[in-house]
């Protein structure tokens, strides 16, 4: 199969097509639990690996890290990031977590400075509006984070791109769907200088 890639794009992106294949799923770790919260509402709706030796979870108003040693080590809690908001949509790479408080239409980078989790930045989008779901989807690659806006526009969606710049982070682009679609901004994935979005039953586009 092949992603459509015929999209409205801006500064620097370049739609292109991406092939998909069959892909066989990898076999569970053997690796010890993540050890739940106090208070568990929401808790693993949502998790990411920011290395081996880190995993972040999402639960209702905090995102949690955990710590490992090395390889088939346990883990151990040694933070939690908290703000008022769901907090269960997490991304992490290295010293870096972002957090997504959707409803509430901001999205939180945190950074490892100095052993203390700190907000680096606080991201929304330049047009977005409280309904339109900026917030839904997040991920982090390399100095970038990707954020969905699935309902904007009457629920054809979008997706916006930010990056971090010497003098701080920067909305850089806004990407959409450029045939009808709807919901397009429900996932999204980036990696390096390549960015995929999601539109919930039309297919998705691929960035570069």
């Amino acid at each position: 199969h092949v992603l459509a890639a015929i999209a409205t794009i801006g500064l620097g992106l370049v739609a292109v097509a991406c092939g998909s294949d069959d892909a066989q799923p990898a076999s569970p770790s053997a690796d010890s639990t993540l050890p739940p919260v106090d208070d568990p509402v929401g808790f693993g709706a949502h998790v990411a690996l920011a290395n081996s030796s880190r995993a972040v979870v999402g639960a209702r108003d905090e995102a949690v890290i955990y710590h490992r040693n090395g390889p088939r080590a346990g883990w151990s809690e040694t933070a939690r990031l908290s703000f008022a908001g769901q907090g269960d949509l997490v991304a992490a790479e290295d010293a870096t977590v972002v957090v997504s408080a959707y409803p509430d239409p901001r999205v939180r980078v945190f950074r490892l400075i100095d052993d203390q989790w700190t907000t680096v930045a606080t991201l929304r989008g330049r047009d977005t509006n409280d309904g339109d779901g900026f917030g839904k989807a997040v991920d982090y690659s390399d100095g970038y984070v990707v954020v969905g806006a699935p309902d904007q526009a009457d629920s054809h969606g979008a997706s916006y791109l930010f990056a971090e710049t010497p003098t701080g982070w920067v909305e850089q682009a806004k990407q959409v769907a450029g045939a009808p679609s709807y919901y397009f901004g429900n996932a999204v994935s980036i990696h390096k200088g390549t960015l995929v979005v999601g539109s919930w039953g039309s297919g998705a586009w691929c960035f570069e």
